[in-house]
């Protein structure tokens, strides 16, 4: 009754919107008493979390046919490549060049099934999967590494910059000290300690640096 007066629901409504999201998996229905209890199941809602952002990564970095790919691959388990080109409707050489960039980045991951005892090439299934935990850690690695690297170039042009940074500073320090008792002329004797090579060091430098921040 609290949520339902919460939310501004009947309690049709209510039951309607348990019931949908708990298909999901997001919300397991935990008593029948009192109209029924639900509580909140943080294990799934963190795995479709994690399938929605890869998604998503993946999407914005190879394109939704790589994606369609992915959720094929990620829904049957083992896919051989004939059976992806039926799945998502794509041309099989356009397939080829999209799968094969997948696993060299390793996105997917490829299973060799000989169906004889001794391994011979025409005669094995090359079966293609995706996982969900091996993905994670690939990308969790590669932002790690990119955030690394950042903070590395950071101070780079830190470092670069630090001298016509800080004599910037000083001008601006300089100005605000002569405020309004200095003339027009002093003031900008002051601005010309800054040539308009080191001013364009300088902002060039800022923004630099707050793109890496």
């Amino acid at each position: 009754p609290q949520i339902q007066a919460q939310l501004s629901l009947s309690r049709e409504e209510l039951r309607h919107s348990l019931e949908q999201v708990s298909k999901n998996g997001l919300l397991v229905r935990a008593s029948e008493g009192g109209g029924g209890a639900y509580v909140i199941d943080y294990n799934a809602c963190y795995d479709l979390l994690l399938s929605n952002t890869i998604e998503s990564i993946i999407e914005e970095r190879y394109g939704c046919k790589a994606l369609r790919v992915i959720k094929n691959l990620h829904r049957k388990k083992f896919l051989a490549m004939s059976q992806l080109s039926e799945c998502t409707l794509i041309p099989p050489q356009e397939l080829q060049d999209i799968v094969s960039r997948l696993y060299r980045e390793s996105m997917i991951s490829l299973q060799e099934v000989p169906r004889l005892e001794e391994y011979v090439p025409g005669k094995t299934f090359y079966l293609y999967s995706f996982d969900v935990d091996s993905v994670r850690r690939i990308l969790l690695d590669r932002a790690f590494q990119i955030i690394g690297n950042m903070i590395v170039k950071r101070r780079a042009v830190f470092e670069e910059s630090e001298r016509v940074l800080q004599k910037e500073e000083r001008v601006s320090e300089l100005l605000a000290e002569a405020g309004g008792a200095a003339t027009a002329e002093q003031l900008d004797e002051i601005e010309q300690l800054l040539t308009p090579g080191e001013k364009l060091e300088a902002r060039n430098s800022r923004m630099m640096l707050e793109r890496l921040e």
